[in-house]
């Protein structure tokens, strides 16, 4: 499994649930937050990646050091 990662690319939005923020946190956590990707589908003019970013740290509960660490993870095969 040490290839195994997951992707938060669309299930965050700004009509999150305050109760689907927190689920997508507590995953987050059982996973390790060194497995998550972070990705957007939003797209001009829509959004933007900058602003999926802000609307996922905006809603979901997470700690600064864990949107660190999903912020600069890349996997294996990426770099």
């Amino acid at each position: 499994m040490r290839n195994i990662y997951f992707d938060v690319a669309t299930i965050v939005a700004p009509e999150t649930t305050t109760e689907e923020a927190v689920l997508v946190a507590k995953r987050v956590r059982q996973v390790g937050a060194s497995r998550v990707l972070y990705g957007s589908d939003l797209s001009p003019p829509g959004g933007s990646i900058r602003s999926g970013w802000k609307i996922f740290r905006q809603r979901v509960p997470l700690t600064d050091a864990e949107f660190r660490t999903i912020a600069g993870n890349v996997t294996r095969f990426a770099r």
